[in-house]
C-alpha cells in the first residue's frame, strides 16, 4: 500500500481544503506537507512499538518529533482507514487531541506537548494528523517490565501515581495500554496517544474500566508477568 500523504492543493475550497494548528513554543511552518513522512526523507523512520504503522519519528528544525496519522481500526478501517465524517474544524480528531494534550501539559500532567495538528477535508470527509514532541530515552511500559523482570515492581508506584494524576484531572484515556505508557531513563512515567480521549467525571466505574483495559494489554503482551504487574498496579492505585 502506498505511504499516506498530505498535500497542498489549488482545488476550489468546496472540493478540498485544510487547516493547521501550531503550538507557540515551536516555530512550525503552517504547511500541510510537513505532515507527510516522505517530505522528511531519511529524517523520518517508522515507530515500530505499538500502533498500526501510522507513526513516524521525525527530526525537524524545531525539534525531535513524533508524527502520527489517524487511522480507523476494525472492519471499517479496511475500507476507509484514514477518512472520517466531517462535522466541524473544532471536532476534528487532530484538533481535539492537540488542545487536550497542551492543556494537560500546562497543568503539569506527564504528557508531551503537541507541536502541530492538521486536517485535510474533501467533501463530507477528512483526514487528520498530529505532531508531538518526542520523549527521548523512553521505552514502553511493556518493554520496561519485560527487561526488568521481577525488579519491575519498582515501576508499580510511579505508574499508579501517573494514572491517578490523570484521572484526578478528569481525563479519560480512551486507549490506556502498555504501549501508551512510557518510562524514561530517570524512571519518570509519561502518558501518550490521547486520540478520542476527553475530560469527564471520572467515576469509580470509569477508573476501574481504565485499569482493566491496561490489565488486559499487559496480560496480552507479557502473559503471567503482565497479570502479576496489573494486580500490583490496581492495589497500589487504590492505596495512592
Amino acid at each position: 500500500m502506498a505511504e499516506p500523504g498530505f498535500r497542498s492543493t489549488h482545488r476550489p475550497v468546496r472540493q478540498m481544503h485544510h487547516g493547521i494548528r501550531t503550538h507557540p513554543d515551536f516555530p512550525v511552518p503552517a504547511r500541510i506537507e510537513i505532515f507527510t513522512p516522505r517530505t522528511w526523507g531519511d529524517k523520518a523512520s517508522k515507530v515500530s512499538d505499538g500502533g498500526r504503522n501510522t507513526a513516524w519519528y521525525v527530526s525537524t528544525p524545531w525539534g525531535e518529533a513524533v508524527l502520527r496519522h489517524y487511522h480507523r481500526g476494525g472492519l471499517v478501517g479496511r475500507f476507509v482507514d484514514e477518512r472520517y465524517v466531517w462535522v466541524s474544524e473544532e471536532a476534528t480528531r487532530s484538533f481535539l487531541e492537540f488542545d487536550l494534550l497542551n492543556a494537560m501539559h500546562a497543568e503539569g500532567l506527564p504528557v508531551p506537548r503537541a507541536m502541530a495538528a492538521a486536517y485535510q477535508r474533501r467533501g463530507v470527509t477528512y483526514r487528520a494528523a498530529i505532531m508531538t514532541e518526542r520523549l527521548e530515552n523512553t521505552v514502553s511500559l511493556a518493554q520496561a517490565i519485560s527487561r526488568a523482570g521481577p525488579a519491575s515492581i519498582h515501576l508499580v508506584a510511579p505508574v499508579a501515581a501517573a494514572i491517578r494524576q490523570l484521572h484526578d484531572a478528569r481525563v479519560y484515556h480512551a486507549d490506556l495500554n502498555a504501549h501508551n505508557i512510557l518510562v524514561d531513563d530517570k524512571q519518570k512515567i509519561w502518558l501518550i496517544d490521547f486520540d478520542k480521549s476527553s475530560r469527564k467525571t471520572m467515576t469509580a466505574s470509569l477508573r476501574e474500566q481504565s485499569l482493566e483495559r491496561l490489565g488486559r494489554s499487559l496480560q496480552k503482551l507479557l502473559g503471567e508477568q503482565g497479570v502479576i504487574f496489573s494486580g500490583q498496579l490496581q492495589q497500589q492505585y487504590q492505596q495512592s
